[in-house]
Order: C-alpha cells, then structure tokens, then sequence
C-alpha cells in the first residue's frame, strides 16, 4: 500500500509531532511504500528525504491569482474565524493533487497539529483510507472522567 503522511514541520527541525508520527514509519515501511508532505517555511536547501523517505514540500511560492484571491476567499467561507488554517490546508490539498500523480497513495495518514494537516485530510478529495492522529485530545473525544491515557 501507499500511504502519504501529512505532517507539521520536518526541517530544519521537526515538531513534536512529526517525531511522534515518525515513529510509526519504520513499522509502516516494513509493508508500505511512504512518502512525506509537510509544509516549508523557506525554499531553503529542502531535502528530498528525511530518514530515508521521501518528502514533499508545500510552499507558498505562486502569489498568482489563485493564491492571492481566490484561495483566502474560499477559506474565509470555510473558517471565517480563523481562515489562515483553512488557506494553509487548501495549500496542502493542492500539493497532494499534483502529488497524487506522481505517488498514487492508498491511504493518508495525517496529524491534527499543525491543524491545517487535518483539515487538509479531510478536505482532500479522495477514497481511500484516512487516519487522523490526534495529540493530546480534547476532553470530547474521549470520557474525561477516565484516567485512559493515549
């Protein structure tokens, strides 16, 4: 199977939870093909693989129309309070699009922090399997009176 992990920040130095989703990898990589998208702050010497995987950046390089207008006003309609989240997961389902030719993946695996991973995995147009880790869940997600710990 393909997966493609949605991540947060993997360079120069990978968040919390992209230590903790990779963890998983090299259980993952025993039976499945995985390649990486996470989001890059600069265009700065990205590398093309991070613990022998592959990794794809999402940048936000076009400042073409769609970018600049059409997207915001798209993600306005989505999270009006808070659209910057919403702009940032469009970014990442258009790079899995174009990915997607490329790596035809058969599952997501994808993280809620950063959130715009996870809103990007749920918006992604695509029938294959999801997977949403959540880190620390809040207190609906699970009985809060129970000591259970995740």
């Amino acid at each position: 199977m393909n997966i493609l992990m949605i991540c947060g920040q993997l360079w120069p130095q990978s968040s919390n939870n992209s230590n903790i989703l990779k963890t998983l990898l090299s259980h993952l990589a025993q039976n499945h093909r995985i390649h990486l998208l996470a989001s890059a702050s600069s265009l700065d010497a990205l590398p093309e693989s991070i613990d022998g995987f592959p990794v794809h950046w999402v940048t936000d390089t076009h400042r073409g129309f769609i970018r600049r207008f059409l997207l915001p006003a798209a993600a306005r309609c989505i999270d009006p309070n808070g659209f910057s989240d919403a702009l940032q997961a469009m970014l990442i389902v258009r790079r899995a699009l174009e990915l997607k030719k490329e790596f035809p993946f058969d599952a997501i695996i994808c993280s809620m922090e950063p959130v715009p991973a996870g809103i990007a995995g749920a918006f992604l147009p695509f029938s294959g399997k999801r997977i949403v880790y959540l880190m620390d869940p809040p207190g609906m997600v699970c009985d809060e009176n129970n000591n259970t710990t995740f």
